[in-house]
């Protein structure tokens, strides 16, 4: 069986080139700081409103959606 895990390493990168790290960006947004490394850590899922909401804070493209939030790495078990 395959399943997929979701790599967030172009969504963090972005973060930090938009805000310099991840602790401005969350005060500047208002998001949680604890919220944030558990969705980066894939802990927690990214929402439909989240993944909005990171586009409008980092101005990425809905076209690019897919290069920030559905890069995945292929295991096989």
């Amino acid at each position: 069986m395959r399943t997929a895990e979701y790599d967030y390493s172009n969504l963090e990168r972005k973060i930090n080139a938009v805000y310099g790290n991840k602790a401005e960006f969350c005060r500047r947004t208002g998001y949680s700081k604890s919220l944030l490394s558990q969705k980066l850590s894939k802990t927690v899922g990214f929402s439909q409103t989240d993944v909005l909401n990171f586009c409008y804070w980092l101005g990425i493209p809905k076209s690019q959606i897919g290069e920030y939030f559905f890069v995945t790495k292929v295991k096989v078990s």
